[in-house]
């Protein structure tokens, strides 16, 4: 989500609008394949382009520049989160071929969770960046302040649901399973992580609005 915000706020410069909530959908969309799991795995045809092109190509015709922001968002998923933390295979179905910056610090393959925790450690300095970012530019207003569309609010639930299932049933049950505290530690940052990131969207951080309120409140 947090990449889906930078990539769309840095490459349109107001000329296309978009809505924040259906950008968040978007960027999560390729982790839908959780709930599909028994089917195939995580991170294979969902993290590719083959997939993504094929679907988004006649919403591209129809309408148009539009549809922009929310490429981008589904795009920068795994061609620059998980290029950075994985290896997708951008071109499943046309080649085996994975893609993924060098990570000589994870080539210790009797502890996979190195992974897990190199993950976690990368979704929580993107937090900060985030929050760091937001509160500077006040640019964020909060999910319950009526600057967006309901409908909009409800298809992000609906796609975080799906996602959270998903990987609850995978991801926590391997935690209990294994019984290694670095996954203790790797989904202990990843839970705090994702809380400051709820609580940024839900309380907003606009000192502007803050005063509104206040305002309102007053009157």
């Amino acid at each position: 989500m947090i990449l889906s915000y930078f990539v769309n706020r840095t490459s349109w410069t107001n000329k296309i609008t978009y809505s924040l909530p259906l950008i968040f959908a978007a960027s999560i969309l390729p982790d839908t394949d959780f709930i599909f799991s028994p089917f195939f795995p995580h991170q294979t045809i969902t993290h590719s382009l083959t997939l993504w092109v094929l679907l988004y190509a006649p919403l591209l015709i129809i309408k148009k520049w539009k549809i922009l922001p929310y490429i981008a968002a589904t795009l920068s998923h795994f061609l620059i989160g998980d290029i950075i933390t994985g290896d997708p295979p951008l071109l499943y179905g046309l080649s085996d071929q994975t893609f993924g910056l060098p990570k000589p610090w994870l080539s210790d393959s009797s502890v996979p969770e190195y992974g897990i925790l190199f993950r976690a450690i990368v979704e929580a300095i993107m937090v900060l960046i985030f929050m760091i970012v937001i509160i500077y530019r006040k640019d964020i207003r909060s999910f319950f302040s009526g600057a967006y569309d309901v409908k909009h609010i409800l298809v992000l639930g609906i796609v975080v649901f799906v996602v959270f299932l998903g990987g609850f049933r995978s991801d926590v049950v391997y935690v209990l399973s294994a019984h290694r505290e670095i996954l203790y530690l790797a989904y202990g940052i990843v839970g705090i992580s994702e809380i400051v990131f709820l609580l940024l969207l839900l309380k907003g951080t606009s000192k502007t609005q803050i005063s509104e309120r206040i305002g309102q409140k007053l009157e």
